[in-house]
């Protein structure tokens, strides 16, 4: 996707939700393919960088196959992003091992009905200290 047509569209997480806005897009020279968006969340005007390779169009909005927890635990971007060029670098890293939700693995997680707070593998309860 170009730049122009991403600033300024709201980009929703994979249930519909709203997440926010597109302000920016990185790398900033604007020569080449962007590689992140830089999106205000609605709550507190935080914002983070997201994956363009990772977005949807459904229904003619723009969609990212993750939960928004996944995209408020993502690296917080700076403001001042002549000053901070590590950013991108650790956004980039960050989505490279986020498991989208739509994911094969996630959708039979989800469909069991596992929270993504419970373990994986059912643990052995601790031994019972022998009073002497």
């Amino acid at each position: 996707m170009r730049r122009s047509v991403l600033l300024g569209q709201t980009i929703s997480d994979w249930q519909g939700d709203v997440l926010g806005r597109v302000i920016d897009t990185w790398p900033f020279d604007g020569g080449g393919e962007p590689e992140l968006a830089v999106v205000r969340m609605g709550r507190l005007g935080q914002r983070r960088m997201v994956p363009i390779s990772e977005l949807i169009v459904v229904a003619g909005e723009l969609r990212l196959p993750f939960a928004r927890y996944q995209v408020e635990d993502s690296p917080p971007y700076g403001e001042d992003r002549h000053t901070l060029d590590d950013d991108p670098h650790c956004a980039a890293s960050y989505w490279r091992w986020e498991e989208p939700v739509g994911s094969l693995t996630a959708r039979c997680l989800l469909s069991s009905g596992f929270s993504g707070m419970e373990r994986l593998f059912p643990t052995s309860p601790s031994p019972t200290p022998i009073a002497s």
